[in-house]
């Protein structure tokens, strides 16, 4: 089988897990409060994209760097160009553990204080969040530097698939119903509080998980890159890390 047949089998299998996940919906018997779809698609959208980024970036998965390897599939595959934007309301909250009135918590302030007529409404990430890049000419905290980075989205999506996948719940107080038919992350409020809630929409996860296929798809085509070659081997139920830890144990 040539290169081009074989990649154009394993993204298949990934497009057609996309349409079964996209098509979910609770069974007959049991109430559709107790099937909770939207968790259900979410944490099956980022477990294909861990599954992605092992593919693509082996040396990072068999070293055990997780993290990375699912920020880097974000980077360089989501085609999301809002991932280096700073969540303006978490990083309020966040820098409440440093002491003062910074420069960096003083232009939160400015920009908070120009969102206040949109209380009460639902509005995208690009009205409030701004690019990494505005805030780090601000400091030289090195733990507030390290707060701008660890706030951006990109990080913040990471942080949700941790939240789906190891306590099988969503982050934060956001209402999905705010964000039905949205696939692009949002912010809303509730009545009688001037604060905003960070939603990332199962649409959105449904569109980065798309993007991902494509790209990679894409990148496999151009460099003749046989993704079955990366496949890790598990039919004996162990792996490379496996081996390893039992070598250096003897």
């Amino acid at each position: 089988m040539s290169v081009d047949k074989k990649i154009d089998k394993f993204i298949s299998f990934f497009e057609d897990q996309l349409v079964a996940i996209e098509s979910m919906d609770a069974p007959k018997s049991i109430a559709s409060h107790v099937f909770d779809t939207k968790l259900y698609r979410i944490i099956l959208y980022v477990s294909l994209m861990d599954c992605l980024s092992g593919i693509r970036y082996p040396e990072l998965r068999d070293s055990g760097r997780h993290k990375d390897k699912f920020i880097k599939l974000i980077d360089e595959y989501s085609s999301w160009d809002k991932k280096d934007f700073v969540s303006v309301p978490i990083l309020k909250e966040r820098l409440k553990f440093i002491k003062g009135f910074t420069k960096v918590k003083r232009n939160i302030k400015k920009i908070l204080e120009q969102c206040k007529g949109y209380y009460g409404r639902t509005i995208g990430i690009d009205e409030v969040d701004k690019h990494i890049d505005v805030f780090l000419p601000l400091t030289k905290n090195k733990l507030e530097l390290r707060l701008l980075e660890e706030t951006r989205h990109k990080y913040l999506f990471y942080k949700y698939r941790n939240f789906v996948i190891h306590e099988f719940r969503q982050p934060g107080y956001a209402m999905g119903t705010f964000g039905e038919g949205s696939k692009e992350p949002i912010y809303h409020g509730y009545i009688g509080k001037n604060t905003w809630v960070l939603l990332y929409p199962v649409g959105f996860f449904q569109k980065v998980a798309e993007c991902s296929v494509c790209n990679l798809k894409r990148y496999f085509k151009k460099n003749r890159i046989n993704p079955y070659d990366h496949v890790r081997r598990t039919s004996d139920w162990f792996d490379v890390r496996d081996i390893d830890k039992i070598k250096r144990a003897t």
